[in-house]
């Protein structure tokens, strides 16, 4: 129990609900002694995405105690990624089926606010938001994922939760040119990341069931004829000086 002094000599007790603080093991509740802050965490799916790919990011709190609401902006450099979608159902799990999220979008500023409906606070770690961003920087660069103007409030009053955020970086990177043909100005690429190619006509050779060699490309590949596709690793060469022409397969949203 707690004690308080109301003054005029009276006092009042409340029953403490939630233990924190304590020794491994002890039964006691309460929270004596400093309380560790709650984490919010920028969680990026990737943390090097390709030129036009997509990836999440999911806002993350960790050992939050009583979690009624909160507040937030996520700030990126839009000339690096920008965002896709904001997934206003993922934070259900966590904050229970009649939570609510509200975003509005401000340049490079995403502002996020999310309430829990009905009894209780959320307790322990979960997504407040889960976000898909695409990746639109030219060459190699990197944008820093920061989080600002951050409030959690206990469901207790709306007092504030202490929260300590925690930042990311994505970096994105383009396919790499590696040489050009001076006869017909084919062009070799390496990928950096996996990517499918199609085909103009069926060029694979099976060596094993289910594992082709295609002419101009290194290594096998599992390829689909019905389909003239090929998915290649980020090791392998793919020469376009061949009597075949390979091109990137942009529905992946790679160039």
């Amino acid at each position: 129990d707690v004690e308080r002094s109301r003054g005029l000599g009276d006092v009042y007790k409340r029953q403490a609900v939630y233990r924190a603080g304590w020794d491994s093991g002890a039964t006691e509740k309460g929270t004596p002694g400093h309380l560790e802050p709650a984490l919010l965490r920028v969680v990026p799916s990737e943390d090097t995405v390709v030129f036009r790919g997509t990836f999440t990011v999911s806002i993350r709190v960790e050992e939050v105690i009583n979690l009624f609401s909160g507040n937030f902006s996520l700030k990126f450099d839009s000339t690096v990624v920008e965002l896709v979608e904001v997934d206003t159902t993922s934070q259900r799990e966590f904050l229970g089926e009649s939570s609510v999220m509200l975003d509005t979008t401000f340049g490079d500023s995403l502002n996020v606010g999310v309430t829990k409906l009905g009894g209780g606070g959320a307790l322990g770690t979960g997504n407040l938001s889960v976000l898909t961003f695409r990746a639109v920087g030219g060459h190699m660069s990197s944008s820093p994922l920061k989080l600002s103007d951050v409030k959690l409030r206990s469901a207790a009053g709306l007092g504030s939760i202490l929260v300590e955020p925690v930042d990311d970086t994505v970096t994105v990177v383009t396919l790499k040119v590696l040489s050009k043909s001076p006869r017909d100005g084919a062009t070799n690429v390496i990928a950096s990341a996996p990517i499918r190619a199609r085909f103009e006509r069926s060029p694979a050779v099976a060596v094993t069931e289910g594992t082709f060699r295609i002419p101009g490309m290194s290594g096998t590949v599992t390829y689909c004829p019905s389909a003239q596709r090929a998915v290649l690793s980020p090791s392998q060469l793919l020469s376009g000086d061949t009597q075949y022409t390979a091109v990137l397969d942009k529905s992946l949203g790679m160039e």
